[in-house]
């Protein structure tokens, strides 16, 4: 997620200092950032707690690619990011510790966790839309119609996978740019108008990726509510969507705003440096129970009974019988 990369970014002073004192004793830190390793800790817990969720129930989902298979990248994603918090709160203590953990080392935990954190922020949309193109294939299935919606259609997957791939190369080159400057900086290799020329570069991927999130956030908007519309439209009402619109939607919407608010305040706005550890803190608090209320909603589709799981399926592929009955009523 941004940010955590926000975050990551603004304590390495205090990692910076804390090498050169090689010192231990109490941790003197400013309370937001106590506040923020609080924070992570817990939502790494919670998270945890969803991957071990959503494995367990696999197995309630029939296999195969239109059905199990955007749960396994949503255990993916879960595992991704719970790691991520995990390692973020403990690096926001370690040095402070007197674990005399080199900068290389220390900068690279952090940029690992980066780097597990953009997995949740370009891959957690992508099961929404994945989950919204295999519900789309359903609809054209009822009362055998051949009616397409165009939120499964060939040229609508390849616009939402692109924006997906787009979006993680994009943060993956942000932090692998700013590792080399970080590492060639504190070793003497760059000079400060140097560095900041790569600060500079960041800031415009940062921007860029923030773009491209905010347009998957919108894409997966717009497909929901289509879908649901279409699925009206025929008299489908598949409980699957109904629960993404009611469970996951609203958390999709929020997150949107919070990244475009969070993205655009310090640009529009003097702040002080310790500003930007209350700003953190809110992004964590904010970001955290973002990403649990989508990731735990699309879990929460999984246990759900009645459902049609994939076009022509016969008893052997259902979770539960389908038909005339809960999955499928007239209007």
């Amino acid at each position: 997620m941004i940010k955590l990369r926000i975050a990551l970014l603004s304590i390495l002073p205090f990692v910076c200092g804390v090498m050169a004192k090689q010192g231990g004793g109490s941790w003197d830190a400013p309370a937001a950032v106590k506040a923020m390793m609080v924070f992570e800790i817990i939502w790494s817990v919670i998270l945890f707690g969803l991957f071990v969720t959503i494995v367990r129930c696999l197995r309630l989902v029939p296999p195969g690619r239109y059905t199990r298979a955007p749960y396994i990248l949503l255990s993916i994603v879960a595992g991704a990011a719970s790691i991520s918090y995990l390692l973020s709160g403990i690096l926001l203590r370690i040095p402070r510790s007197g674990s005399g953990l080199s900068f290389r080392v220390a900068y690279g935990l952090n940029t690992f966790a980066a780097s597990l954190s953009y997995i949740d922020f370009a891959f957690e949309p992508a099961v929404c839309l994945w989950l919204i193109h295999l519900r789309g294939r359903l609809t054209n299935t009822t009362e055998g119609k051949t009616f397409d919606p165009w939120v499964s259609q060939s040229w609508k997957r390849f616009v939402d996978w692109s924006l997906v791939a787009v979006t993680f190369i994009l943060s993956i080159s942000m932090t692998a740019i700013m590792t080399n400057a970080w590492i060639k900086y504190a070793v003497n290799h760059l000079d400060f108008d140097q560095f900041s020329h790569y600060l500079l570069v960041n800031r415009g991927l940062n921007f860029a990726v923030v773009a491209f999130g905010s347009l998957m956030s919108i894409d997966v908007i717009i497909s929901l509510v289509a879908l649901k519309v279409t699925q009206r439209r025929v008299c489908f009402i598949d409980p699957l969507t109904t629960r993404l619109v009611v469970a996951v939607l609203p958390f999709v919407i929020f997150k949107f705003i919070e990244s475009l608010a969070i993205t655009v305040y310090p640009e529009s706005s003097a702040m002080r440096y310790t500003d930007y550890y209350v700003l953190n803190l809110v992004s964590i608090i904010l970001g955290g129970v973002c990403s649990m209320g989508i990731i735990g909603g699309l879990a929460s589709t999984m246990t759900i009974p009645n459902v049609l799981w994939a076009p022509g399926a016969t008893a052997s592929t259902l979770a539960l019988p389908v038909g005339e009955g809960p999955g499928y009523v007239r209007q």
